[in-house]
């Protein structure tokens, strides 16, 4: 007995059920955490159930450790904790490197709740071709209600007033923001529900021997000296992004 398709096409006629053509569709039914933005070729996801360990949890001296929480968490059971000290910096973070395939468009987006007490939460994305070390550092300022980046010269650029509304632990957003290592320049960035053109910013390059590689800095700092924290989950690193 023959198996497949008819040889005039991939699909055949069906009542109670609707043919799958898009394999990003079929991903996200069978519980992918690729859900929120699906463009760009997935190159790394983090979801955290396996742990911290493919993490470095303290990404700059007098940064806070990061730790696992069962709390909260998009995905499964387990977030990323970063919860500051009330130190000098007042920062806790988590550091990671990819390597390059090419100097093509990726994209970085993260799930994060935010507390009561926050100051800011930024995305550092490196990207080293070899020569050089490029700086993206997109953040949301939460006492200004402000969506902003880092530019070439290091100033800081609003790109959108956007007032998230809830500290509550259980609060959702989301963040992804897409570069260009290739040009220097940034392209887009998504917070919640507002996609912005940034692709008239470039990023910080600086000279740099170190090998090809994207690296993600993902941050939180609090307010003054309090003692604050906020939950990570679903961290997506996209290629080809169009």
């Amino acid at each position: 007995m023959g198996h497949g398709l008819p040889d005039f096409g991939a699909t055949s006629a069906v009542v109670t059920t609707f043919g799958m053509d898009d394999l990003g569709e079929l991903a996200a039914r069978l519980g992918s955490i690729v859900t929120y933005d699906r463009r760009g070729d997935v190159a790394f996801l983090e979801d955290f159930e396996e742990g911290l360990w493919r993490w470095i949890t303290q990404p700059d001296d007098g940064w806070e450790e990061a730790t696992l929480t069962a709390r909260w968490a998009i995905n499964g059971r387990l977030s990323a904790l970063l919860k500051t000290g009330g130190g000098a910096e007042n920062t806790s973070g988590i550091w990671k490197a990819f390597r390059l395939v090419r100097l093509n468009r990726w994209g970085v987006e993260a799930k994060w709740t935010l507390g009561d007490s926050a100051s800011a939460v930024d995305f550092y994305v490196y990207v080293c071709d070899g020569a050089t070390r490029t700086t993206f550092r997109v953040a949301y300022n939460v006492p200004d209600a402000r969506l902003i980046l880092y530019d070439e010269d290091g100033a800081v650029q609003t790109v959108a007033e956007v007032d998230i509304h809830s500290t509550a632990y259980y609060d959702v957003h989301v963040l992804k923001v897409v570069v260009d290592p290739a040009a220097g320049k940034y392209q887009r960035v998504i917070l919640n529900g507002g996609e912005y053109d940034i692709s008239a910013y470039a990023g910080v390059p600086l000279a740099s021997a170190a090998a090809p590689r994207l690296e993600l800095v993902v941050a939180h700092t609090a307010l003054g000296a309090y003692v604050d924290q906020i939950s990570v989950d679903d961290i997506i690193i996209t290629q080809n992004e169009p």
